[in-house]
């Protein structure tokens, strides 16, 4: 939970640094990551939440970026896949380590 919880409290860190920029600044191109600060925030947001989907066994789908192009439209996300990832790492033991799963896609989609 502690990996977790300094996650969040980093994002939250880059999401108040954000507010200090433009939109425009949030979506220009940008060396690094998956293109622009706010794809970037939006995709560490999702993959987060899609791998603890896989970990309970839960069917993933896929958020489309085109939907989310604010910082708050971001946080608001962040937000409402935040409570499903800390409800099952709230419950996570030592049991869970050997619990094994596939990825459902193939590594030339990513």
């Amino acid at each position: 939970m502690q990996t977790f919880q300094y996650n969040w409290m980093v994002r939250e860190e880059w999401y108040r640094w954000c507010e200090e920029l433009s939109e425009e600044d949030l979506l220009r191109n940008r060396t690094g990551g998956v293109g622009s600060i706010l794809h970037t925030l939006f995709h560490i947001v999702y993959v987060e939440w899609s791998w603890i989907r896989l970990l309970q066994g839960k069917t993933d789908f896929e958020e489309s970026f085109n939907d989310y192009k604010s910082l708050n439209q971001v946080r608001k996300l962040d937000a409402e896949f935040r409570t499903e990832v800390e409800n099952f790492v709230n419950i996570w033991d030592d049991s869970r380590k050997i619990n094994y799963f596939t990825i459902p896609y193939k590594m030339e989609e990513l």
